[in-house]
């Protein structure tokens, strides 16, 4: 049966099983009808999504961050505290090791494209707490001074 590929679940499933490893890039070590196991999904539609995502998350980390759940984890640690928003409390290396580089969903995406999503999701992360300071002075009726 033919699915929705920008919508279905099978399109989730397949792009984090590739990105946590758990089927292989490599076609010659896992082939398109292993990999499908028992489904009404359609082989050929299946086959020709999973070639495509192999190519593009082999050659492509902004692939891995922004279509499997690597984001959606990281995000979840910044909000949790789990992940400290300043840098200088735990570094992108220090995170890598300690938090990410032995998890599965993190295993095709390159160490160097974690450290710059890192920074801009940091820097959105001052932006929003900054705001939210603001806001609060602004409903407080308080005032800041920043300068002088």
């Amino acid at each position: 049966m033919k699915v929705n590929w920008k919508t279905s679940e099978a399109r989730k499933t397949l792009l984090n099983d590739l990105g946590s490893g758990f089927i292989p890039l490599n076609p010659k070590d896992m082939s398109a009808r292993e990999a499908l196991g028992p489904t009404i999904i359609e082989f050929n539609q299946f086959s020709r999504n999973l070639n495509n995502y192999r190519k593009k998350m082999a050659s492509d980390p902004k692939f891995v961050w922004e279509n499997t759940c690597v984001k959606d984890i990281v995000l979840n640690d910044l909000k949790t505290g789990r992940l400290p928003v300043c840098e200088k409390d735990m570094s992108a290396q220090a995170a890598w090791h300690s938090l990410y580089s032995r998890r599965d969903e993190f295993k095709n995406l390159p160490f160097w494209h974690f450290q710059e999503r890192l920074r801009e999701l940091r820097f959105q992360k001052h932006e929003q707490l900054l705001s939210d300071m603001l806001q609060d002075m602004r409903l407080s009726g308080g005032t800041i001074k920043i300068f002088g």
